[in-house]
């Protein structure tokens, strides 16, 4: 799947940076602070500390400005979290799916929720889509405050799929991002997947004022009987994990994640989300889902495995990385990871180098997770050996 474009919420950055804030003073426009480029947010109202002459002084900040993130103080953020031990795997799953679905604050305002399914879509498919972007949306919408509405696509034909969404005709937040020339180029590479539905396939932008979702529906039921027979279910979690997607676009204030995270993180932490919320007609299906994404799994033998999943994107970050994130989320939590992607934010439209993009990943995650990736890496490669033991290949 590919994934392009977003924009920087600073939602995101007030929920998880600035709740040390809430016993201070209250702050108004002109009035003295104390750390300049600090963000705060007071009765809805964002305001920064700027210089002014000798003083610093709050400063409102207009709600559709694109906010800076800053570097918190690592020292009074951060601490290194103890490896879970052997014995405790098997509750891994079970803490990430709850550090996943209650770990953000309950948003004042979900986003509205505008669907455009191709006519040939089954009913079935466009209800089931429904009930998961609602409740995942809810889940996120702590994250998506400054977005009044998400547009989501449903289609199994590339032509129809183009002209719908170039009838959107949005404005895109950034300005050398060409809406009409990304969604040519998407759908035009995309194959016409005619197939059983373990071909679905989706990607989101961020990078508008109303942002897109789009999943191809492969032209069959949502759940194809030989899968379910099997345990097997890839459709539950593919609108979650697609709005993972726009979530890691918009923390990072990047039109693509794979400028800013690398392969194993991006497409991890979106099946591990997926897993946590997958849902259809009121059940949980995450069980299913978990035997989908690990049951191709290849067994990995050392941290080699998890260093090619930095840069290059062969398929193995979808459960490999679904694994390492798993790991990642129910040892240190979500938020953690939030941050995390919201410190290696790229404003510029344009990739840095795979080399560049990782020496800033690394150093990132070292300031948040007080440990270098490698020690990480060796951490956590019994968990995705026991991952891959412990599930029944497909």
């Amino acid at each position: 799947m590919s994934f392009p474009k977003s924009k920087i919420a600073a939602t995101i950055i007030l929920v998880f940076l600035f709740s040390q804030n809430a016993n201070a003073a209250p702050v108004k426009a002109g009035a003295s602070c104390t750390k300049l480029g600090q963000k705060t947010l007071e009765s809805k109202q964002t305001y920064s500390c700027i210089k002014s002459g000798n003083k610093l002084l709050w400063k409102k900040v207009p709600t559709n400005s694109k906010i800076p993130i800053p570097t918190p103080t690592p020292s009074a953020t951060f601490s290194q979290d103890p490896a879970i031990l052997a014995t405790d795997y098997s509750g891994v799953a079970s803490k990430a799916k709850i550090s996943i679905t209650t770990s953000l604050p309950t948003g004042t305002s979900t986003p509205t929720i505008v669907f455009d399914a191709e006519p040939s879509v089954p009913q079935i498919n466009i209800s089931r889509m429904k009930e998961q972007a609602t409740f995942a949306l809810k889940t996120y919408s702590a994250l998506l405050q400054d977005v009044k509405v998400i547009h989501f696509l449903l289609y199994e034909n590339n032509s129809w799929a183009l002209q719908r969404a170039l009838l959107l005709n949005p404005t895109s937040d950034y300005v050398n991002y060409n809406f009409k020339m990304d969604m040519k180029n998407s759908f035009t590479g995309r194959p016409e997947l005619h197939m059983p539905c373990r071909s679905f396939g989706g990607f989101s932008v961020s990078a508008l004022k109303e942002p897109l979702v789009v999943v191809q529906n492969a032209q069959c039921d949502w759940a194809d009987s030989r899968e379910t027979t099997q345990g097997i279910d890839y459709s539950s979690s593919l609108v979650a994990h697609e709005l993972t997607h726009l979530l890691q676009q918009r923390a990072s204030g990047t039109e693509n994640a794979s400028c800013v995270l690398p392969a194993w993180l991006r497409e991890g932490q979106a099946q591990a989300s997926g897993i946590a919320l997958s849902i259809t007609d009121g059940i949980d299906t995450s069980a299913n889902t978990r035997n989908a994404i690990f049951g191709r799994m290849i067994r990995p033998t050392g941290i080699d495995a998890f260093t090619s999943l930095e840069t290059q994107s062969p398929g193995a970050e979808y459960n490999i990385g679904a694994a390492l994130s798993e790991y990642l989320i129910g040892r240190s939590g979500l938020n953690k990871l939030i941050l995390l992607t919201s410190m290696v934010n790229a404003k510029s439209h344009e990739c840095s180098s795979r080399d560049a993009m990782m020496i800033k990943f690394a150093s990132a995650f070292q300031t948040v997770y007080r440990q270098n990736l490698t020690s990480f890496y060796d951490e956590a490669l019994p968990y995705v050996q026991y991952v891959f033991d412990n599930q029944p290949r497909i």
